[in-house]
């Protein structure tokens, strides 16, 4: 490519600090198919060094399942995970109902993928959308229960249901998120987190949501003494 060949002729030294300019900048959490580290990899041969040697990098694991995309690839996952090493993971997993031989497929793949990712330290988790009757209701109480959970530093989950599977997801939740007050980025439904829940009062940045009537927000909002950001919306 021409315009790669410039970038080669800088110094080491130079290219590395624009390098690690951009990743400071650069937040995991937030970070886009663009900013991948496989691409990163292709900027420059230097850049691609400096991709290769820092493992946080490749600690962010994309999983979407039930979008009619076929079955996950679990090897490339693995791949990446080995190149992380010993970095706490962010994990973002992106679902949707699916039914018939597709919910067998996806089910297959789910417990796949928590096999690779269950001994791992995790810093991020990120579930979107989950419907407690969907194929991630297999693998939900594996997550929940995994002392991982308990070194969580930034928690996300959007769900579409109503009456008594919000109610068994919201158990599930408030007690595997009681242990942990090192959370400081929660996103989480309304009526999902209780009122009560010492969490809120260390979390630093809050994002609430809600499918229809915001019940309840007045009361959550009462009890984040803590906050620095706060972010409300609808999922709707």
């Amino acid at each position: 490519m021409a315009g790669v060949t410039p970038i080669n002729n800088l110094p080491a030294e130079v290219l590395g600090m624009v390098f690690f300019e951009f990743v400071e900048l650069m937040e995991l959490e937030q970070t886009r198919q663009g900013q991948t580290p496989e691409r990163l990899t292709a900027v420059c041969r230097w850049w691609k060094e400096l991709v290769e040697s820092n493992p946080e990098l490749w600690s962010r694991i994309d999983v979407r399942f039930g979008f009619g995309n076929g079955p996950i690839k679990v090897e490339p996952i693995r791949a990446k995970i080995q190149k992380a090493k010993r970095s706490p993971l962010a994990i973002y997993f992106h679902s949707r109902l699916f039914t018939g031989d597709g919910h067998l497929t996806v089910t297959r793949d789910v417990l796949a993928l928590y096999d690779l990712i269950k001994n791992h330290r995790w810093r991020v988790l990120s579930i979107f959308e989950l419907r407690y009757m969907s194929p991630f209701e297999i693998i939900f109480r594996h997550i929940i229960d995994n002392p991982y959970m308990c070194r969580l530093t930034s928690f996300r989950i959007g769900m579409t249901a109503f009456g008594p599977e919000a109610e068994v997801v919201g158990a599930l939740v408030n007690g595997a998120l009681r242990q942990n007050l090192n959370i400081r980025y929660l996103s989480i439904p309304v009526g999902l987190l209780e009122p009560s829940h010492p969490l809120l009062q260390v979390v630093s940045c809050l994002q609430v949501h809600w499918v229809s009537f915001p019940k309840g927000i007045l009361s959550l909002l009462s009890k984040a003494s803590s906050l620095r950001s706060l972010r409300v919306g609808s999922l709707s």
